[in-house]
């Protein structure tokens, strides 16, 4: 009963909170009209179209520290997912691959590299599953995964945060953040503030109504024997629990998928140990 009433509780916050529309370091970035939406995006460099998927807490300013790098190889492209950024508010049932497929298309892509961040991981996946032909290499760093059992307790932590950040501010909301799994190295206060920053500034995409973006059906971790798609896998050592047994999971059932565990970082590796997860990703997609 308790948990039905802070469910509840979170739907209520969610349909009656208006989103600031803060969106964190200014660059310069493109509004493409796609799938009935705006989604707002960056490219930069020339050479293999690689593109960013950020996760479900901050923006596409969690790649900061990869975006510029990766185009001096690549043809970098990061976006805010729907809600989130710059992107148009969540408003209707959508779905986040077609949202990406459309993007490509605007962009004239035709196959590309995708990296992505824990929600970006379960998008990029998705994306593989649904549209083969198009994706050359996968990067999934502390990622989701659609139809995953994930515990009450493992819900419930994100929904206190959700309703505190409402409450209290984003303030707030960053710091249970960071006494959680996602930057816990006390050792990296450069890591914790820049998170803490990007947080406040563009909080509106975590309270964004998650339960409007449609899974796949079936879900995906029914289908991940279907994957064959070069793939490696970035967890960091502190990580959580549940989310090391998708890392897992995702590491068993992906045909030749690699794990690679970073030690002393959390959920955000990117952020963490920018120079050891560029080197770790520029080596793995050099292969291919």
């Amino acid at each position: 009963m308790h948990y039905r009433c802070t469910v509840l509780a979170v739907v209520i916050v969610w349909l009656l909170y208006i989103p600031t529309r803060g969106y964190g370091q200014d660059s310069k970035t493109s509004i493409a009209t796609v799938n009935s939406t705006q989604l707002s995006y960056e490219v930069k460099g020339q050479g293999h179209p690689l593109v960013f998927i950020h996760g479900g807490v901050i923006s596409s300013s969690e790649w900061n520290e990869q975006f510029a790098p990766f185009a001096e190889r690549y043809q970098t492209i990061r976006y805010d997912v729907r809600g989130f950024g710059k992107s148009a508010p969540r408003t209707v049932p959508y779905s986040n691959v077609e949202d990406l497929y459309q993007l490509l298309r605007f962009l004239k892509v035709g196959k590309t590299y995708l990296v992505g961040g824990s929600m970006g991981g379960a998008i990029a996946v998705d994306f593989a599953l649904e549209h083969p032909e198009m994706v050359d290499a996968l990067v999934l760093v502390g990622p989701a995964l659609g139809g995953w059992p994930y515990s009450l307790a493992f819900a419930q932590r994100g929904y206190q945060i959700i309703l505190a950040t409402v409450a209290e501010g984003p303030a707030k909301g960053a710091d249970l953040w960071l006494d959680s799994y996602l930057i816990p190295a006390p050792q990296n206060p450069e890591a914790r503030q820049q998170f803490r920053q990007l947080f406040i500034a563009d909080f509106h995409g975590f309270l964004a109504p998650w339960y409007l973006a449609r899974p796949l059906n079936p879900p995906t971790l029914q289908r991940l024997s279907e994957l064959h798609v070069p793939t490696l896998i970035i967890t960091g050592e502190l990580e959580d629990p549940e989310n090391l047994a998708v890392a897992d999971t995702l590491a068993t059932k992906v045909g030749g998928a690699r794990k690679i565990t970073v030690s002393q970082a959390g959920h955000i590796v990117a952020m963490e140990k920018p120079a050891e997860f560029n080197r770790i990703v520029l080596d793995f997609l050099s292969k291919q």
